[in-house]
């Protein structure tokens, strides 16, 4: 029914956010994490939504992207998930950290979220791990965290070849690696030995 809703954020309304649209406020399901919210009050905002009729009545959901959206609607149709528990595991755990954990199996991360008991957490690797492509999820996270050089993609590359080569999963390598943090000074066999002390304590 609704694609977005373009208006002044004016607040909350318990767990929701309020969008003031031509003197109308929308009142908003939204995955508010332990870090808040990422814009203030008065600012205008862009949220994508996905409207939900049930035998309950009719809820609003809102994401600051396109890609959470769609990740909602993956996660309701999951059997055993409804929208409440999809919009608290999305406030629980950032976007491409649930897609790793859902790659890498990671029962824990997932049942980590308010309301997923391990089965439900089970359930949700079963049934979205062929959803996810590693590299597209690997690519979505290191864009926006590393410079897009030759050099940069190359030390990633020979890194994660080196740990696959070693009997780690592409998910765990890559999971150790974007916890370095990368400087320019960075070399392979620096990063590797970090991503080797993280593996080794996990």
């Amino acid at each position: 029914m609704y694609s977005y809703i373009k208006g002044i954020y004016a607040g909350m309304d318990g767990n929701s956010i309020v969008i003031e649209n031509n003197g109308i406020g929308y009142n908003i399901n939204y995955p508010v994490t332990s870090y808040g919210l990422p814009f203030s009050v008065g600012e205008e905002v862009k949220i994508f939504t996905h409207f939900q009729v049930s035998e309950n009545g009719i809820s609003l959901f809102g994401f600051i992207s396109e890609d959470d959206r769609e990740l909602f609607r993956l996660l309701i149709g999951v059997s055993g998930i409804g929208p409440k528990i999809a919009i608290g595991i999305l406030g629980a755990i950032p976007s491409d950290d649930l897609r790793f954990a859902v790659l890498g199996g990671d029962v824990k991360l997932i049942q980590s979220a308010p309301g997923v008991g391990k089965k439900s957490a089970e359930r949700i690797i079963m049934e979205l791990k062929d959803k996810f492509s590693l590299g597209e999820t690997f690519e979505s996270v290191y864009a926006a965290n590393t410079a897009s050089s030759d050099e940069s993609g190359s030390l990633r590359s020979d890194v994660i070849s080196g740990l696959t080569s070693l009997g780690f999963s592409s998910a765990e390598a890559i999971n150790a690696y974007k916890k370095i943090e990368i400087t320019p000074e960075s070399t392979v066999e620096d990063v590797l030995g970090r991503a080797l002390e993280i593996l080794s304590n996990i």
